[in-house]
């Protein structure tokens, strides 16, 4: 038993209401769909290891914030060669010296069947051994125990986010999941959820997180969910408390929002680009005179002066003269 699935349905880059993309993510055909065939040919010194755009996309859901842009081709060939460089056993060896971040790697390996068994049993008592440590102050090895160790901030961080993931994908795997008995009494559902809201709170919106947000919404309008609890998980006494978890999918239905409202802010306006983003700042708008609702934004120099020479200079759109300090462009006469 490995991680959801759900994975390779990355929710979180910018959805509709009904959990689809909006548009894919930069990169998605070049890679692979989940089942090991690849769409398209990597680089020819790309390490050929099975299970690896499992843990691709495992470790994108669970270490990056759903803000960050991502580029599939690219993360799956650097995972390769990381993993290639950090053979399972030297990983196993670090942790045994009480390293939480290859501990942490280790349990992504398990939870994705990545150079290691699929086990997500061994990836939870992983996760459990690092939240044990930081809450407690527990030794990482077995020496004395007046030794203790602290979780860097980062790597608890992220194992929040693998718990959420971990617990999420154990209770999927349960008859019950997605029935209102689950929503209201299955003990790992709640668990992922708390783990969520951890993540959150300690600076990690991950795709992780937002991944448990929308399912419970999701189950919560179901007949039996609703009827109990008409405001949904966001208000009740189950899943309510979880503040930090709720703001964020709020940013996230917010950020939706305005993605569908002014889609010119968030992808490039070259039309032979695929370059779409969350963060509007990545982007520069086009400084001509063309209107702001039609203002196109592009990731680059070139892709403004290519889609400026091809379509936007016919659309009407003039360069604006920048001024000088008394109001005058270059060159004029008082």
């Amino acid at each position: 038993m490995r991680f959801t699935d759900e994975i390779f349905q990355p929710c979180c880059q910018g959805c509709s209401d009904n959990g689809a993309l909006l548009w894919p993510l930069e990169g998605d055909t070049l890679t692979t769909d989940g089942e090991g065939n690849q769409y398209a040919d990597v680089p020819d010194d790309t390490p050929d290891i099975p299970n690896l755009d499992f843990y691709a996309a495992a470790v994108s859901t669970v270490f990056c914030p759903y803000t960050k842009r991502l580029d599939a081709a690219r993360d799956y060939v650097r995972a390769a060669h990381e993993v290639a460089q950090n053979p399972t056993e030297a990983v196993g060896e670090r942790m045994q010296r009480g390293d939480h971040a290859s501990m942490l790697e280790l349990a992504m390996r398990y939870g994705s069947g990545c150079e290691a068994e699929e086990r997500l049993d061994k990836a939870l008592h992983l996760i459990e051994r690092i939240l044990a440590h930081a809450t407690h102050g527990q030794t990482a090895t077995s020496g004395p125990p007046m030794i203790r160790v602290t979780v860097p901030k980062h790597v608890l961080q992220r194992t929040h986010s693998a718990a959420a993931l971990a617990f999420y994908s154990k209770y999927r795997t349960k008859g019950i999941a997605n029935t209102p008995l689950a929503y209201h009494h299955d003990p790992d559902l709640l668990r992922a959820a708390a783990e969520a809201d951890q993540a959150v709170a300690a600076g990690l919106p991950s795709r992780a997180a937002l991944l448990v947000a929308n399912h419970l919404v999701a189950l919560g309008k179901r007949p039996g969910c609703e009827e109990r609890e008409r405001l949904g998980p966001r208000t009740d006494r189950r899943f309510g408390g979880f503040t930090k978890l709720w703001e964020a999918y709020a940013a996230h239905r917010k950020l939706v929002s305005t993605i569908r409202e002014k889609p010119n802010l968030f992808w490039c306006g070259a039309g032979d680009c695929d370059v779409r983003v969350l963060d509007k700042h990545e982007l520069k708008r086009c400084g001509g005179s063309c209107p702001p609702e039609r203002k196109p934004s592009y990731c680059s120099k070139e892709c403004q002066r290519r889609d400026w020479k091809s379509r936007h200079k016919a659309e009407g759109c003039v360069p604006v003269p920048k001024l000088d300090g008394n109001g005058r462009a270059p060159g004029s006469e008082e």
